[in-house]
């Protein structure tokens, strides 16, 4: 995206207005993931209730092994729940360094004039947004691009994977 359209410093009304919108984005994506991880959860526990036992066959594990994807997907289950949690409560604050919560922009200094736009949050990173027209991806602080960003300001130069990047904006 070119920078004018990430361009809202100064404006904190329509920083917030984007901060409430890629944070409602989020929340929905991670809420429609939930759903989908239940109905396959109760796919599996009720293919593995369904399948013989060690009894009826010996050479057929099936039943142990939907057991175990099962218990995956619960597991997942509580991680997206506690993220979504997590997300819900999360303030809308404008930001002056890289931390938790910040949107913010880089761009490759001599490269093309293309942005990447973050979004740092602590939980449910890795989902690709759409707000406006503006492409934001989540990541978490463990994200190597965050841990490179992280407690960055504006205007602050950093190499990341051989590439000299520059912080464009945050809020």
């Amino acid at each position: 995206m070119p920078s004018e359209s990430f361009n809202l410093q100064g404006d904190q009304e329509s920083s917030m207005s984007l901060k409430k919108q890629v944070l409602q984005q989020l929340v929905e994506r991670l809420e429609t993931n939930l759903k989908m991880l239940i109905t396959s959860r109760d796919d599996k526990r009720e293919m593995a209730r369904d399948a013989p036992s060690a009894n009826q066959s010996h050479s057929d594990t099936s039943k142990s092994q939907l057991s175990i994807i099962q218990l995956g997907l619960d597991s997942k289950k509580i991680e997206v729940e506690k993220a979504i949690s997590l997300l819900k409560q999360m303030p809308i604050n404008i930001y002056s360094k890289i931390t938790p919560g910040a949107i913010f922009a880089i761009s490759e200094i001599g490269g093309n004039s293309e942005e990447d736009n973050y979004f740092l949050v602590p939980v449910g990173g890795g989902e690709e947004l759409d707000i406006n027209n503006l492409n934001i991806v989540s990541i978490t602080p463990q994200a190597p691009i965050a841990r490179a960003c992280l407690q960055k300001n504006k205007g602050d130069i950093f190499v990341f994977q051989g590439r000299k990047l520059k912080i464009t904006n945050i809020f």
